[in-house]
């Protein structure tokens, strides 16, 4: 089993995070696989840039921009009403790449092997979490508390590239506030 830092971009960040130990994983696949490319692709359409409408159309864009205002408006209450009939997830130390996550707890009934079902708000934003299907492959104690390793399971590419590009953005946006702080 590789490792899921390895050779690829890790996001690093306090994140909403719960999970669940998953005892049927081949049954739930298909059905994470579409909800997460659905969630992901709405997240990214709310990130474009609508640079080419705006060239061409100032009129466009300015309408553009108030339907976006009025949606987000929207998505804020919508999202605010769905969280308040929810336990909210607890926020956790978290590295994330487009193939495993790791993050750090202070205490965790896991162990390595067992499969589970990971729910991650990768923006706060969003009413529903990104759902993804993890095998546990360390959970060691550290300084920053008990370091939980996992490697996705069953993620189709759509999903793994959509991810990828989440990650990129995420990490983007970070070195960018890092650099402006500086």
């Amino acid at each position: 089993m590789s490792h899921p830092f390895t050779d690829v971009l890790v996001y690093e960040d306090h994140l909403p995070l719960s999970w669940t130990l998953c005892s049927s994983p081949q049954a739930q696949i298909e059905q994470v696989n579409q909800r997460n490319e659905r969630l992901l692709m709405v997240l990214h359409a709310s990130e474009e840039s609508h640079k080419e409408v705006l060239e061409e159309n100032p009129e466009q864009m300015a309408a553009i921009i108030r339907l976006e205002a009025k949606l987000d408006l929207l998505t804020d209450l919508v999202t605010e009403l769905i969280r308040s009939g929810q336990e909210g997830a607890n926020s956790y130390p978290v590295k994330l790449s487009a193939v495993g996550i790791e993050w750090y707890c202070e205490n965790v009934e896991l162990q390595a092997g067992q499969v589970v079902l990971l729910s991650l708000y990768l923006d706060t934003r969003m009413a529903q979490p990104l759902t993804l299907l993890a095998e546990v492959l360390s959970v060691t104690a550290e300084a920053e508390g008990m370091a939980v390793l996992c490697l996705f399971k069953g993620v189709s590419p759509p999903v793994t590239d959509l991810l990828e590009k989440s990650v990129f953005r995420c990490h983007r946006r970070q070195v960018a506030s890092l650099k402006s702080r500086s």
